[in-house]
């Protein structure tokens, strides 16, 4: 319903903005609690993934952001000189609990 909601929203901008280099940035929060009893067994639980999202781009370019989506799978527009290896190690931080 929100999901919904937020869909639905309309983006105004009353003139465009030039900015000397287009930059879109994401931070994505993955967030998990749960109440596990003393022998091990999972109370409760509850999961969510944040997604902070700021761009700054020139004119007013149609912007999409598609997170886990079946139907766009694989179907991405990328440059082949934009796509980066990245190794595990440099993206996923161990936190101690």
């Amino acid at each position: 319903a929100m999901e919904d909601t937020l869909m639905k929203l309309e983006c105004r901008r009353d003139k465009t903005l030039t900015y000397t280099k287009d930059e879109v940035q994401a931070e994505v929060w993955d967030e998990y609690y749960a109440v596990i009893d003393k022998d091990g067994r999972v109370n409760s639980q509850k999961a969510r993934v944040r997604i902070f999202f700021l761009a700054f781009l020139t004119g007013m370019p149609a912007c999409e952001l598609g997170i886990s989506d079946r139907r766009r799978k694989g179907k991405e527009v990328v440059g082949r000189h934009d796509i980066i290896p990245v190794r595990t190690e440099d993206w996923i931080r161990i936190e101690d609990a």
